[in-house]
């Protein structure tokens, strides 16, 4: 309704604009000209603004039934869901049997959930030494690799 009233006013006006334009008898004909392409080309820009404006809207309300359809879904699913939490376990967490917070490292042993510390998982093994070969790109001798690597560990 305000859609129609708006286009009703518009034309008024460029019909305005035209009237004017064929009374003034002192205009020439070249400038009456262009007076009348240019209130045919609003016309045409305000038919194809309208076109944009409905095609807009219709887009957004194909948008917003989709949406609805979608949060009915999900709804659906979240109900579904709520169901299945009430058959679930409880884990100890939720029952209150957590242990106390460790500084070290932890590792969870694969029977039960209790954490276990990192120390007691390598304990038995035994330490293995590692080579390392270090070349620079400048050919550098083995005493001044040694100081330049000991220096920058010293200084972490």
């Amino acid at each position: 309704m305000a859609d129609e009233e708006v286009a009703r006013s518009i034309e008024e006006v460029l019909n305005k604009i035209v009237n004017t334009t064929d009374q003034s008898g002192n205009m020439r004909k070249e400038l009456k000209k262009t007076i009348y392409e240019n209130v045919n080309t609003l016309r045409n820009l305000f038919v194809k603004m309208q076109a944009t404006l409905k095609e807009g809207t219709r887009q957004k309300e194909q948008t917003d039934r989709e949406t609805q359809a979608m949060k009915a879904e999900l709804d659906a699913c979240r109900a579904s869901n709520n169901s299945n939490t009430e058959r679930r376990l409880e884990t100890p967490r939720e029952k209150g049997v957590v242990p106390q917070g460790m500084t070290s490292r932890q590792v969870l042993s694969p029977h039960d959930n209790y954490p276990k510390l990192y120390s007691d998982a390598v304990a038995g093994r035994e330490e293995k030494k590692f080579k390392l070969t270090l070349r620079t790109k400048d050919n550098h001798t083995s005493d001044e690799i040694k100081e330049t690597t000991e220096g920058k560990s010293k200084s972490n």
